[in-house]
């Protein structure tokens, strides 16, 4: 396949500059079995919304995760183990619903 025919491949969240804003499958975020929420660096990042993301933005190293208020009754997290090194999470400092909703401190 020529080159001109193929999309770019998606950047990794890691790649994120400080305070620009993504969106990130939900298969990104991990809560630990403390309670304690993360982003996966090694996730795609998509510049428009589709069904299964949630936004981030990054806060030099740390991020704010906003989960769609509209899915607040569909989307839970189930805490686990961390499957991978925690080397390749970053914590989320604060949680809230949209953008205009007030965020929660972790």
């Amino acid at each position: 396949m020529p080159v001109d025919f193929l999309k770019p491949e998606r950047r990794k969240l890691s790649e994120l500059s400080p305070g620009a804003t993504a969106y990130i499958d939900l298969s990104g975020v991990a809560v630990d079995l403390s309670g304690s929420t993360y982003v996966e660096l090694d996730s795609r990042v998509y510049e428009e919304p589709h069904n299964n993301t949630v936004t981030v933005r990054e806060m030099d190293g740390s991020y704010i995760l906003s989960i769609p208020k509209g899915r607040r009754d569909t989307i839970r997290f189930t805490p686990g183990r961390l499957f991978t090194s925690i080397a390749r999470y970053a914590p989320v400092i604060q949680i809230g619903e949209d953008e205009i909703d007030r965020f929660r401190d972790c």
